[in-house]
């Protein structure tokens, strides 16, 4: 954590990992990935992690054995302004999967993560009224740099369960990242297809109402912290104008 920074009220949980992620055989004959689960408990500062990486031959190109670092706070986060996610980048800090550096996996390292202070995006996502998960959705918030070419992306993949219709999300990202400042962009695949397609973009600080349209959106500068943002998707308008057709019915 960086200096002065613990968890208050829960614990940090982050999962970290290899990219790509590998699948290893341990000597005993059970499989294992590159990744582990770490927490770094209530008031505490710091934590200690270790994965198994695949035992590569040194005659194997070096490309083939490179390796970058991504972390992911999956709790305990979305109230402290410290990067949620992002990938090792050396004397950089933490940064976005473009600038990140590599290991080399034929050799054993102690590699420390060094939490930063970070921009905060914080609020929840929904589904229009009466629109339910179906469980198979995969929804992603990612928070984009202002560069016009290549620009770095940090994104929070969010768990869905079937029956639900509204999720927390929180991203934090190192302000060294980018140049003015940030956009936000909201995706969701195998939606129900009552929703509109996206990706959305937010038009406002606040998030709603969100557009198609990248020239509409908002732009949230750097240094900063936004809180409460609500994002909710569009419904297609057959299902907005549905009640009032059945209601006009009913009514005659």
């Amino acid at each position: 954590m960086p200096l002065g920074v613990v968890p208050v009220s829960s614990s940090a949980v982050f999962r970290v990992q290899t990219v790509p992620l590998q699948t290893i055989v341990l000597p005993d004959g059970q499989m294992a990935e590159s990744s582990t689960i770490v927490t770094i408990p209530q008031l505490g500062s710091a934590t200690s992690y270790s994965f198994p990486v695949e035992d590569v031959d040194l005659s194997r190109p070096l490309q083939e054995r490179q390796l970058k670092i991504k972390f992911d706070c999956l709790s305990g986060c979305a109230n402290i302004a410290l990067t949620s996610t992002g990938f090792l980048g050396g004397e950089q800090g933490i940064v976005s999967e473009q600038d990140a550096s590599v290991a080399d996996s034929l050799l054993s390292q102690q590699i420390d993560i060094q939490l930063e202070r970070a921009d905060l995006f914080t609020g929840v996502i929904e589904f229009p009224s009466a629109i339910l998960a179906s469980g198979a959705e995969t929804i992603e918030v990612t928070i984009v740099g202002s560069q016009f070419v290549d620009p770095v992306t940090f994104t929070q993949t969010i768990r869905v369960t079937e029956g639900e219709s509204r999720w927390g999300f929180f991203i934090g990202v190192p302000a060294t990242e980018t140049g003015g400042g940030w956009t936000l962009k909201l995706r969701c695949e195998n939606c129900p297809d009552e929703l509109v397609s996206g990706p959305f973009f937010p038009t406002t600080s606040l998030g709603n109402p969100l557009t198609l349209d990248t020239d509409t959106q908002f732009f949230f500068r750097k240094t900063s912290a936004y809180s409460n943002i609500r994002l909710t998707f569009v419904a297609k308008p057959n299902n907005l104008i549905m009640p009032a057709i059945i209601s006009t019915l009913l009514d005659e």
